[in-house]
This record gives structure tokens, C-alpha cells and sequence, in this order.
């Protein structure tokens, strides 16, 4: 309609009655308006917003007030594309996020296939973590790397042989010798992987004890990392509920086995933060069926 300014161009009316025909300016003067300015918000070539500046008495500004005007538009304009900027950056940022851990879940899934009695392992030990992490109040970058970390605890093991990984019965001393060296092969593996670097204590550390006397270092109490403890208890529980164990137990059992090795295989606290959200993990109601020649490679 002829009464709105069009949005893509400057509009300068110090006096709206010297309009002469506007039709806009003299709805403007009925409306007390005496003068009216206007400056697009253009990026490239879109008109993204305006500028208005209205006054009820006529505005006869000299060339510095315009280039003033003109500066704040410009000003403006840099602060939209900035903004527009950052929530691209974002939106990419939370994209390439996704898909590592979309990739991630990809590996840890192929681990779980090469042994359907451990199928699931990887990512039920990784909800257990971001729930423990969450009460020992990791912040949520942390929980992200935990994640990650606990869907590719095992990961070294694509370097074992399935003649060990899948052997019936008992290892003898010198293949658990070999099975002992997955975590280092995890680290091996990972550590090139930049975006990975938060996460790689997970798989490397995740079989040392509180008390010193796992492996593959031997290091003992804070000296652990703290996902590598809370990784440790998350999988000992998986471990000890489900059919791939040699000695499956309910729930119950479980949790109180859990709690008996506190101070000895695992960091207290993290056992502390575990029984306080053991309640809310689904039960065994019932003895599962084990394979009693397929024991639990950790």
C-alpha cells in the first residue's frame, strides 16, 4: 500500500508536513508524528530489520548527526551477523558433535557384534557412567567425554585373537597375559584421535584397582582417574548382571558384592554415588541362564 515506506530503502523526513504528497507522512502528521527516519538492516541483499526513529517535533540535523545514524545501522548490522554467525557455528558444532558420537556408537556396536554374548555391554555401560558421573556431579562437557570413553572401554580388545576372546573355558597364564594388553592397544589406537583426548583414560585405565593391584600399571587410588573408577564399577555391575558372567547374579547380590569391594578394588565414593542410583537400575528377579564355559574377558 502506498502509505508504508518501503523496508529496503532510507527514509529521511525531518518535517513530515514538507512531505508534500506522501501519503505516509501525512498519516504520520495525524498521528503527531513531525519527523520520521528509517535505515534498512541489510545482509547482502536481504532486508533483515529496520531502524525508526520517530519525534513529535521536526528533526533539522546537520550531515554529522546522519553519519551518526548511518554508524549505529552499521553497527547493528555487524552484531545480527555476528549472532547469525555463532548460532551457525553452533548448529555445525552440535552437528559434528552428533556424529562423533554417532560414529562412536558405531564402533562400540561392532565390538558388541563380534561376541553376541556381550552384545549391548558397551552402551549399558556407558548410561550406568553418565548417570554415576551425573551424581558425582560431572559437568556436561565431562559427562560427553565419559561417554565416549565408556563406549570404547574395550576397544583394545580388536587386537586380541577371537581364539582367546571367544575361548570356552579358563585362559591360561600366558594368553591373560596377552588379554592384559588390550588397554594399552586402546591407547595406541586413540591416542592420534584429538577429539578423543578427554576420553582415552577411559579404555586405558579402566582395569586399575584402588588398592594397586590391577593392571596395566598397577597405579592405585587418585593416582586412577576418576572416569577410569567410575568406568570400573559400571562394568563390574554389567558384568556381574548379565548372561555372558560366569557367576551371574540379581541385582541385589550384585549391588551389595559392589559395596563389599569398596576400598579395595573401587574408589568408595564412586561406590557411594552407585548405591544411591542402584535403585532406580532394573532388577534380576530371576537366576539367568549362563553359559558356564563362556567366562567374562576383562
Amino acid at each position: 500500500p502506498d502509505h508504508q515506506p518501503p523496508h529496503d530503502q532510507e527514509i529521511s523526513l525531518p518535517d513530515t508536513t514538507a512531505a508534500g504528497d506522501s501519503r505516509f507522512a501525512k498519516i504520520l502528521g495525524e498521528t503527531g508524528i513531525r519527523a520520521y527516519f528509517s535505515r534498512p538492516l541489510m545482509i547482502q541483499k536481504d532486508c533483515v530489520g529496520l531502524v525508526e526513529l520517530f519525534n513529535r517535533s521536526p528533526l533539522l540535523k546537520d550531515r554529522d548527526w546522519f553519519t551518526f545514524l548511518d554508524t549505529l545501522t552499521g553497527q547493528i548490522v555487524i552484531a545480527i551477523e555476528n549472532i547469525t554467525l555463532f548460532e551457525g557455528l553452533q548448529t555445525a558444532n552440535n552437528n559434528l558433535r552428533s556424529a562423533y558420537n554417532t560414529t562412536i556408537e558405531g564402533w562400540s556396536r561392532a565390538l558388541d557384534m563380534r561376541d553376541h554374548e556381550t552384545e549391548g555391554h558397551c552402551i549399558r555401560v556407558a548410561r550406568t557412567s553418565v548417570e554415576l558421573g551425573k551424581k558425582l556431579g560431572l559437568g556436561e562437557q565431562e559427562l560427553e567425554a565419559l561417554y565416549r570413553g565408556a563406549l570404547l572401554h574395550d576397544i583394545g580388545k580388536v587386537a586380541i585373537p577371537d581364539s582367546f576372546l571367544l575361548k570356552p573355558g579358563p585362559l591360561t597364564e600366558e594368553e591373560w597375559q596377552i588379554m592384559r594388553l588390550h588397554p594399552q592397544y586402546a591407547h595406541d589406537l586413540l591416542s592420534p584421535i584429538d577429539f578423543l583426548q578427554p576420553s582415552i583414560t577411559v579404555p586405558w585405565r579402566h582395569h586399575e584397582s584402588w588398592d594397586g593391584s590391577g593392571y596395566p600399571k598397577g597405579i592405585a587410588g587418585e593416582e586412577i582417574p576418576l572416569f577410569a573408577r567410575i568406568i570400573a564399577v559400571a562394568e563390574a555391575y554389567d558384568a556381574m548382571t548379565n548372561d555372558y558372567y560366569e557367576r551371574a547374579k540379581a541385582h541385589e547380590e550384585a549391588v551389595a558384592e559392589i559395596e563389599s569391594l569398596a576400598g579395595s578394588r573401587f574408589d568408595s565414593r564412586v561406590v557411594d554415588a552407585f548405591t544411591k542410583i542402584a535403585g532406580k537400575m532394573p532388577g534380576r528377579t530371576s537366576d539367568p541362564i549362563v553359559d558356564q564355559d563362556r567366562p567374562m574377558r576383562q
